[in-house]
């Protein structure tokens, strides 16, 4: 691409053809330097133009990589919205609370477990985001233990309806979930 990041403005619509890894990669490097641009990424991801905003959230997530701060301005939207996006938009959006749900106040982070249970209930959710919020609600029980059992309550119910989540990845997780559930009852 010849887009000169120090001098010229960047148009995301038309630099977000497709999901390949080198055009992220520039448009993270972009951002890297020209981080007042954000903003015109996260209003395309919010903008509900369904592989666009798809490609938009997962360049803004890998953005976080190199400052975390930048999605500050945007928890409260994302978080009040979140269950209305696109499954694209939805998983970028739920990888980066995985990473760093440390971040939020205690309101957001019930919002954020109250989202994760829901999307993990839904007969509808992709795999991918019922995974990273099954990854959240686990984190954040680590800091909450109560809610490790109703962690196990819901992955022994989608055990039972045989429903989308990896398999293996449930298992694992109850078995790690039963075996440290013994030590808060110890």
């Amino acid at each position: 691409m010849n887009i000169s990041p120090q001098k010229d403005a960047i148009n995301f619509e038309t630099i977000l053809v497709d999901s390949s890894r080198a055009i992220a990669e520039f448009a993270v490097d972009f951002i890297a330097k020209n981080p007042q641009y954000f903003n015109d990424l996260m209003q395309l991801a919010f903008a509900k133009k369904h592989q666009l905003s798809m490609r938009a959230a997962h360049v803004a997530e890998m953005c976080t990589a190199i400052n975390p701060d930048y999605f500050n301005p945007y928890i409260e939207e994302i978080l009040k919205n979140i269950g209305s996006y696109d499954e694209g938009v939805k998983r970028s959006f739920l990888k980066f609370f995985f990473t760093y749900n440390e971040r939020l106040n205690d309101e957001m982070t019930g919002l954020l477990v109250d989202h994760c249970f829901r999307f993990l209930n839904g007969a509808s959710e992709a795999i991918a985001v019922k995974h990273y919020s099954s990854k959240i609600l686990y984190e954040i029980s680590n800091k909450e233990p109560d809610l490790k059992y109703e962690l196990i309550a819901v992955l022994e119910d989608q055990i039972q309806k045989n429903n989308n989540l990896n398999h293996r990845f449930r298992i694992r997780m109850l078995e790690k979930l039963y075996d440290e559930t013994k030590l808060i009852k110890e």
